[in-house]
């Protein structure tokens, strides 16, 4: 792939299972270099393994990467790569938590391209907004009533998915 500075949008579901999580994400990639839409589907599974009740667990994912099309900025349709991480949850503070761990991504050989395999350290900081939007709708729903809650919930969302936004944004910069 050739697409070194591109600007993507993505949607995904995420369903839990007990202590099996998915996740099927798909991103529609924009490069500048041209003017079709790279589409990318991202099936996730991960597996979470308690350790006590304190918060903490072993977890281990695998990711696919399938390329639905091919573009003339350098997207090639396909089976892509996968990524598996092994690792620790750490409770971090109430509602926060962060996962350390061992990342291997494996990227075919295609289109005459020879396969590459990547190792990281991985962490990711996961934070639990829909308490913090729960409470804010507690709060409204005290001080309006239910009635005009449930008109503001929209507003409550859209402020809650902005904050979301500014982080991803920042964390990506940081």
């Amino acid at each position: 792939n050739s697409a070194d500075d591109e600007d993507r949008l993505r949607q995904h579901v995420v369903v839990t299972f007990g202590r099996l999580t998915t996740r099927l994400r798909v991103d529609e990639r924009f490069h500048p270099d041209g003017d079709e839409i790279g589409f990318r589907i991202r099936p996730l599974i991960r597996y979470n393994h308690p350790l006590g009740d304190k918060g903490f667990a072993l977890f281990a994912t695998h990711e696919s990467f399938f390329m639905a099309n091919t573009t003339r900025w350098g997207q090639r349709a396909g089976y892509d790569r996968m990524r598996n991480t092994a690792g620790v949850t750490i409770p971090i503070a109430k509602g926060m938590s962060g996962d350390l761990g061992y990342l291997n991504q494996y990227r075919f050989a295609r289109n005459g391209g020879r396969a590459q395999m990547d190792h990281a350290l991985s962490f990711q900081l996961t934070f639990a907004i829909g308490v913090a939007v729960l409470a804010a709708l507690h709060q409204l729903a005290d001080a309006i009533g239910y009635g005009w809650t449930a008109l503001a919930g929209g507003l409550v969302l859209l402020i809650a998915g902005a904050v979301a936004g500014a982080i991803a944004v920042a964390a990506k910069w940081l």
